[in-house]
């Protein structure tokens, strides 16, 4: 469920890492994420159920080895071809990703004035909360990502990419004042 890394180096002390992953040749030719599934391909059901159960066994092999993934998003997972009709469902982007700590997979975070954690369409109830009542620092954790793939496979079922119009978890009035991170 995960690319190959090959590499990881620093051009600099202090900078950023950089990756070397293998190539994913993607399954449709629409593009490599599922974004593009959502928008351009429009599957059986039988492709969406398949999917569905790809990306929570994705999520539980995260979890298993003791991450959260935290910008789960479909943007953040790839469809690769590996030579069946389906593809395989890869998940990618860990640089928000976090241990999860002592087994519950908990961190604590500043949402408030940091990006820590992922894409706010995709953040958990807890994270939304935020907006409501100010507090400042959340404990969050494997709810985060079982949070955003409930969001996914509703884009997946829907075939429809959610937005500030068609959130299915919006709590009212939060989105408007929550803003940008």
């Amino acid at each position: 469920y995960f690319a190959k890394v090959y590499n990881f180096f620093q051009l600099k002390q202090g900078e950023q890492y950089g990756i070397v992953m293998e190539l994913l040749e993607p399954r449709f030719s629409e593009g490599l994420e599922l974004l593009h599934l959502i928008k351009k391909v429009k599957p059986s059901n039988e492709y969406k159920v398949h999917y569905s159960l790809e990306l929570a066994r994705a999520i539980s092999a995260t979890h298993k080895m003791g991450f959260v993934h935290g910008d789960l998003e479909p943007e953040n997972v790839a469809i690769a071809n590996d030579g069946t009709p389906m593809g395989q469902l890869k998940l990618m982007d860990f640089g928000v990703s976090f241990i999860a700590g002592d087994g519950e997979g908990e961190k604590k975070i500043d949402c408030c004035r940091s990006k820590e954690v992922g894409s706010p369409l995709y953040f958990s109830y807890e994270l939304l909360l935020i907006s409501v009542d100010k507090s400042t620092y959340r404990t969050v954790g494997a709810d985060l990502d079982w949070w955003a793939y409930g969001i996914m496979v509703y884009e997946i079922v829907k075939m429809k990419k959610v937005d500030n119009e068609n959130y299915p978890g919006l709590i009212p009035g939060t989105w408007t004042e929550w803003g940008e991170i």
